[in-house]
């Protein structure tokens, strides 16, 4: 599988590139048939910590995992792991859900960034911002799209109403549901 590499704080070897060529090669058995395929993977070095994220983009979605360890070798064969576990989560939950008669669509994950401990409410400054598409989707495809990306929340595009929704992981372990009146 063909993936972008990207660098920060160190100079990938080619032991390394090798190593990601191998390991990049397990996620073409969970990716999906026929869709096209890229794969971005940022490996940042800071300090004695090595921080790996890796991007599938799918057609329509993204999904994302990322890990940290004191060796390279390690955060990667997580990272890969974990986004291949998730890849196969979602071809199980799609197949399962087409077999029930849903629609068979793809699923819209957004790409976001986990927030780190929280500061106090006034020296809290906007850190990144993105700007993204929201697709029409129901409530079980958000569902799979907050599980993929591994964040806390997710927002989305109600298809039955064409309204903003959001969804959120709660701290007993369920999920809420917000809906905007304008």
């Amino acid at each position: 599988m063909d993936y972008r590499l990207i660098t920060r704080g160190f100079n990938a070897s080619d032991s390394l590139k090798e190593y990601l060529d191998k390991k990049t090669q397990k996620l073409e058995k969970v990716a999906p048939e026929g869709d096209h395929v890229s794969l971005e993977v940022k490996i940042e070095r800071e300090k004695s910590r090595f921080d790996t994220e890796i991007t599938l983009h799918i057609r329509g979605g993204v999904a994302r995992t990322e890990c940290s360890s004191e060796d390279v070798y390690v955060t990667v064969d997580a990272t890969v792991d974990a986004l291949e576990k998730k890849m196969q989560k979602y071809k199980q939950k799609k197949i399962a859900r087409h077999k029930v008669g849903h629609k068979s669509t793809v699923i819209d994950l957004v790409e976001g960034q986990e927030s780190e401990r929280e500061e106090e409410e006034e020296n809290m400054e906007i850190a990144r911002s993105k700007r993204f598409f929201l697709r029409p989707m129901d409530l079980e495809e958000a569902k799979l799209q907050l599980e993929m990306l591994g964040h806390n929340f997710f927002v989305f595009k109600r298809d039955e109403t064409d309204e903003i929704n959001l969804i959120y992981k709660r701290k007993n372990g369920t999920i809420g549901l917000i809906e905007f009146e304008v």
